[in-house]
């Protein structure tokens, strides 16, 4: 009789043991009846519905085993409009691994989406559409935070971002995270964002044709990101700001609409300072008609410097090239720090227009087609920087140069230094149209040098032209704003500059001294002499 009890009670208790096991296995089952699953999602949106105050609605889902979800025709919406309508979502995922806190994604696929979250999110609003969205990772583990991104492609999206920005900043604090995510493998292709900033008065977009990234790394604990590779072909890019119309011809700088952009870079890292880039190809063309053929360089920073050991740029018509290194601590207060560059530039006629349209057609026409060729060099430190060269010319019509040396040139009251000039203009009518019956002759020369100390600038120039010479002395003190000059002309042809009008050779001398520009100032002060020696005037 005890035994039959005791196995009475055994089996019952077993039974009582193995019932949540039961009802478990069972529930497991009954998720993927179709009846079941389409009862469990009338009745959560239903519940949703409720809570948020809006209409969700899902026509159907599909769950096959393990953990392969569909769901088809969700939309959401209010009153006044459609917030969210997605024609189909399907996510695999793999079962097993979630027992050992890891995630295995087969694939995440969104097809035609859209959005419009109105005035939900305060400040801010999104709207758009999206064509198809996959994805793919396997690693995603829980401990240690990391992820691995197999596949990321996105299609056919457009989508628009308007910021009010009337919301305060958020100051609060969050927990570090320890996240690390690995990305094989990204595509874009037909994606176009645009941003709008009404309070500013601004906006941009970006139209992307096609765009990829292989092999890359992101360390939100370090804030580190790298790139083995990036591309972006086929795009478009356009900024906007303030009110004022584009102007119809040349670049303008609150209106840049730029096309064919192709861009590809690899060996890409950056973490605070330390900065690498190789830059293979980078091209555009600008709405004023400025197109850039070609760009190649490097760009490579650490904790002491940032450096660009190369970098070309070519257009249709002119060619740029620059080599520099600058150290970090230029921009710390009180700090030296290293800075040298050479930059060599050819502009050619077309593109110096584009950058300067407003100019008289007739300039523009009698222009030399010779490029306008820019070489400068610096080197040194922020205590005693060297200009070794600084030249400007176009070939058989002008050269200017400069060079010189300036110490402590952030700091205005030790600050002083010499740069001198040496000037040749061979044939400049073509400035005829802008100088207004002025002309400089041809041979005429300007050497001299400027320098500072302190608050201290000074002048020694000398103009020359044939037997003429225009002599220039002068000195200024930027906090008294006191001045004093000296100026002697001798047998200076006047007939050369103003060949309009009757006037020759001028010998004559003037002396200026005082303090004050403004005239109804009871502290300002001039005292002037001016001598004539000899004027010509009149017909040869």
């Amino acid at each position: 009789m005890i035994k039959l009890y005791m196995k009475k009670y055994i089996k019952w208790g077993g039974i009582a043991l193995a019932s949540p096991f039961i009802l478990f296995i069972v529930l497991c089952i009954l998720i993927y009846i179709p009846a079941i699953q389409n009862f469990i999602v009338d009745k959560a949106t239903s519940y949703a519905s409720q809570a948020t105050g809006m209409n969700i609605h899902i026509q159907r889902i599909s769950l096959s085993f393990p953990l392969n979800l569909v769901v088809h025709e969700t939309t959401v919406t209010n009153p006044q409009d459609t917030l969210l309508n997605v024609e189909k979502l399907t996510v695999k995922i793999q079962l097993l691994p979630l027992v050992k806190k890891q995630i295995e994604i087969d694939g995440v696929e969104l097809k035609n989406a859209s959005v419009n979250t109105v005035d939900l999110i305060e400040g801010m609003s999104l709207q758009g559409n999206l064509g198809e969205l996959f994805l793919k990772s396997h690693g995603v583990a829980l401990t240690p935070e990391t992820a691995v991104l197999n596949e990321l492609t996105l299609k056919d999206a457009k989508l628009k971002l308007c910021l009010a920005d009337t919301t305060a900043q958020d100051t609060t604090q969050s927990a570090p995270t320890f996240w690390k995510f690995k990305l094989e493998k990204i595509d874009l292709a037909n994606v176009d964002f645009q941003m709008d900033m009404p309070l500013d008065s601004m906006n941009l977009g970006l139209k992307v044709g096609n765009a990829s990234l292989r092999d890359g790394l992101v360390d939100l604990h370090k804030a580190a990101y790298s790139a083995k590779e990036f591309k972006l072909l086929r795009s478009g890019l356009y900024y906007n700001s303030g009110n004022t119309p584009p102007i119809e011809k040349g670049l303008d700088p609150s209106h840049i609409a730029v096309t064919d952009i192709n861009l590809q870079m690899d060996s890409l890292y950056y973490q605070g300072n330390n900065i690498r880039a190789l830059l293979h190809q980078f091209e555009l063309k600008e709405r004023s008609g400025l197109e850039i053929k070609s760009t190649e360089g490097q760009l490579q920073a650490d904790e002491k410097a940032i450096r660009v050991p190369s970098l070309q740029i070519k257009t249709a018509n002119s060619f740029l090239a620059l080599k520099a290194t600058i150290d970090w601590s230029v921009t710390e207060q009180n700090q030296d720090g290293v800075l040298n560059g050479q930059f060599m530039a050819e502009i050619g006629k077309a593109d110096l227009f584009k950058l300067i349209p407003d100019m008289p057609q007739e300039f523009i026409q009698s222009f030399p087609a010779a490029p306008l060729q820019v070489r400068i060099g610096v080197d040194g430190s922020l205590s005693e920087l060297k200009l070794s060269t600084c030249q400007v010319k176009i070939p058989d019509y002008f050269r200017m140069e400069m060079d010189g040396t300036v110490k402590n040139v952030l700091d205005s009251l030790s600050r002083e230094g010499v740069i001198n000039l040496n000037s040749d203009f061979y044939k400049m009518d073509f400035l005829s149209s802008l100088t207004g019956g002025v002309v400089i002759p041809s041979g005429m020369n300007i050497h001299g040098k400027a320098g500072m100390k302190g608050n201290d600038l000074f002048t020694e120039t000398t103009l020359s032209q044939n037997e003429g010479k225009v002599q220039l002395n002068a000195e200024y003190n930027l906090l008294k704003e006191a001045y004093k000059a000296d100026m002697q002309i001798s047998e200076l042809n006047l007939h050369d500059f103003l060949p309009a009008d009757s006037l020759f050779y001028l010998s004559a001398g003037m002396q200026l001294e005082g303090a004050g520009t403004d005239i109804f100032s009871k502290r300002t002060t001039l005292t002037a002499n001016a001598g004539l020696n000899h004027l010509q005037w009149g017909t040869r």
